[in-house]
């Protein structure tokens, strides 16, 4: 009976301590990617003056470009890019786990998709509408070139049926 008692009061401390110590350990990966991320600046002002570019290039430079000396050879995508206030801009940079963009002193990281780093909505514009008695169209166009949208959906308001169509 002893023993039982002390297999429930270790069964109740494992499942208290995995999630806490899951969430320590996917924290710190996250701190050492932001790590890695920021060595990216350096290596890109390395390559630049090494180079003789007399001007960042407009494109950006990709950061799996092998000429890039990053301490962390680990990212599948991204390049560098200078923003309009002269600042270099990490965009979409990812490892197949996380993705980040941002200056050096200010990066976002996801788990996951890059797509879900755009926090920018929409834009929606309206062609045409028109009313009648007994109805109401109206078309439009929406577009987001960043944010990997896959469906739209529209909606009837009276009826509440909503319908999604797939791009």
């Amino acid at each position: 009976m002893e023993v039982l008692g002390v297999i429930v009061i270790m069964s109740i401390i494992v499942l208290i301590t995995v999630p806490i110590i899951t969430g320590i350990i996917d924290e710190v990966r996250k701190n050492a990617y932001r790590e890695s991320v920021r060595s990216i600046f350096k290596a890109t002002d390395i390559y630049v003056a090494t180079n003789n570019f007399m001007e960042f290039p407009e494109e950006g430079i990709d950061v799996t470009t092998k000429d890039l000396k990053i301490k962390h050879k680990d990212f599948v995508s991204g390049k560098v890019v200078k923003n309009e206030e002269g600042e270099l801009r990490v965009e979409k940079v990812s490892n197949g786990v996380f993705c980040a963009e941002g200056t050096y002193n200010n990066i976002s990281e996801v788990k996951g998709d890059c797509n879900e780093l755009d926090i920018t909505p929409p834009t929606v514009v309206i062609i045409s509408s028109s009313t009648t008695s007994n109805s109401v169209t109206i078309i439009a166009i929406a577009e987001d070139q960043e944010s990997g949208i896959d469906y739209f959906k529209y909606c009837h308001t009276t009826s509440e049926e909503c319908t999604q169509i797939m791009l």
